[in-house]
């Protein structure tokens, strides 16, 4: 078993056996399960390891639950709030000349040219540990997601302007 909601006992179990963000956005998806669809007695599931960027396949509960460890995990005040301070810039974060060569100073044009759009730019700015000479903990350790999970998170809060 990886994860379970019993509530006759009233209970959710954890598997340990995962990273740690992955017990964490699971924990918070379990959670979302337990307060959004009270008529589910008893729901096991596997590992979560955050937001899916193909989440279209997925039930409309699973989906709520995940959207639910989201907005728990990463409040839109608190990410918006992050985003400022790290980069020290106002949202959204613009994606322009100055901005790619500040985060990947060996490849500024992989970010003024993705190959993948704003999937490419969310990964990098979510993952980034440096910025305009500062060093700091990217924004998916800032709030211990992966960095999937927090890339997609900015995309859907629209704290990145193409």
């Amino acid at each position: 078993m990886a994860w379970r909601i019993d509530r006759q006992a009233g209970k959710i179990a954890l598997s340990m056996r995962f990273p740690q963000e992955t017990i964490r956005f699971t924990g918070a998806h379990e959670i979302g399960h337990w307060l959004l669809h009270p008529k589910e007695v008893m729901h096991r599931d596997r590992p979560v390891k955050g937001l899916v960027v193909e989440a279209s396949s997925r039930p409309a509960q699973e989906k709520e639950a995940d959207y639910f460890a989201a907005c728990f995990l990463m409040p839109r005040r608190l990410v918006t709030k992050a985003l400022e301070s790290t980069f020290s810039v106002r949202s959204p974060f613009i994606f322009d000349d100055t901005a790619s060569f500040h985060l990947r100073p060996d490849d500024l044009e992989s970010l003024l040219r993705p190959d993948d759009g704003a999937w490419d730019r969310a990964v990098s700015l979510a993952s980034a540990e440096s910025y305009s000479g500062r060093h700091f903990h990217s924004l998916a350790k800032q709030f211990r997601v992966s960095v999937s999970t927090m890339a997609i998170r900015l995309k859907e809060l629209e704290l990145i302007r193409e």
